[in-house]
């Protein structure tokens, strides 16, 4: 399992090697290759290039997604990392039919994995998916143009929007653990598959593993100034890369602030 990677090319090829990743090895992924570090279109290249590549889709992954489908750059997008992703594009000189077929390579990103043993979306269930929902969720099939909300906190139409954006599931889970609160969990999930999340930036660096909640999150903001995580699903030991801020000493990634 791998976390966030957002355009990280360097620490994403340095954690691969220090767990002596091979082709015969599946690599379950928590979704955002997009938007941050400027080496986006070179991320997706490798991870084209993994025979058991499994991953589900991030929320600048759908951004991504669309404007390579149809040209879509919401100005909440290229503000959030979308101008540095759209000039590594350009950089590639990845030109119309090749940005085609990789949207529909994001486009095969599904919503959810059910591997039945774990769950894994990129933000969380929230309030509104039980066992039976994320397995349903896992099996819909998406589409070329991604339904995206106006700004984080609107109104999700969706299931697979709502568990790609949503974050209360997490926090739920930490304030939990932090206060040793886990009489009644929060949300309809059963807890008894563990689930793997993303998209809420961990500040100190290191993973979150909930036992009240049977989750973690492994997004150790390799897309700002921390690492990327790479971790064993089934011991949850973990690795990482050097601080992604050194492995890119003259880039300033850019601030990624969901609201409006």
């Amino acid at each position: 399992m791998i976390g966030d990677v957002h355009g990280a090319y360097k620490a994403l090829r340095e954690v691969l090697r220090k767990v002596s990743f091979s082709d015969s090895d599946e690599l379950y992924f928590t979704g955002d290759a997009a938007d941050g570090y400027p080496d986006v279109y070179r991320c997706l290249c490798l991870f084209r290039e993994i025979r058991h590549f499994h991953p589900v889709i991030g929320n600048h992954d759908a951004w991504l997604q669309n404007w390579l489908a149809i040209g879509s750059d919401p100005s909440i997008w290229l503000r959030q990392g979308g101008a540095v992703t759209v000039e590594s594009f350009r950089r590639a000189h990845c030109r119309q039919p090749e940005r085609l077929d990789m949207a529909e390579f994001l486009a095969s990103w599904p919503y959810a994995i059910d591997t039945g043993k774990e769950y894994i979306c990129h933000g969380g269930p929230g309030d509104f998916l039980s066992d039976e929902g994320m397995e349903m969720l896992a099996a819909e099939k998406r589409e070329m143009v991604e339904y995206i909300p106006a700004c984080y906190g609107a109104y999700m139409e969706t299931d697979g929007a709502r568990a790609t954006w949503d974050r209360s599931y997490f926090q739920h889970a930490y304030h939990a653990e932090k206060h040793g609160d886990g009489t009644v969990r929060y949300g309809k999930l059963s807890g008894r598959k563990r689930l793997f999340v993303g998209h809420t930036e961990l500040s100190s660096y290191r993973p979150f593993i909930s036992r009240l909640y049977n989750m973690v999150d492994i997004d150790t903001a390799a897309g700002s100034y921390g690492y990327l995580t790479i971790m064993d699903m089934d011991t949850l030991e973990w690795w990482q890369s050097t601080r992604t801020a050194y492995l890119y000493p003259d880039y300033a990634p850019p601030v990624r602030n969901l609201r409006c």
